[in-house]
């Protein structure tokens, strides 16, 4: 695969991989850590949102390094893993939207 379509292949992939990370986090969060009632605080020293959205943005972008490496190496298993994650990323959105908003 040219370099230009390994590029986009690569940040597809790390896009679908964002996705099903913030989904993943949100899900760990509202299981594993209960969250105080908001009408109870004043002042929260940080914001769950923000964090969330920083650590699946940093995953995207690692994934994006690894995505790229593979459609250099093999484009027609990019794509197949572009197909499987993005439908993964789709339902776990879905789902964590849901069911855990």
């Amino acid at each position: 695969m040219k370099r230009p379509g390994a590029l986009l292949a690569g940040a597809a992939l790390g896009a679908a991989v964002a996705v099903i990370a913030y989904a993943l986090e949100r899900v760990v969060e509202r299981t594993v850590f209960l969250e105080p009632n908001p009408a109870m605080l004043i002042w929260a020293d940080h914001d769950p949102f923000a964090w969330r959205a920083a650590i699946a943005i940093y995953l995207g972008g690692a994934a994006a390094f690894g995505g790229h490496a593979l459609a250099a190496q093999s484009p027609a298993a990019a794509a197949r893993a572009l197909t499987a994650l993005t439908a993964v990323a789709l339902v776990a959105i879905v789902v964590q939207g849901a069911l855990l908003p």
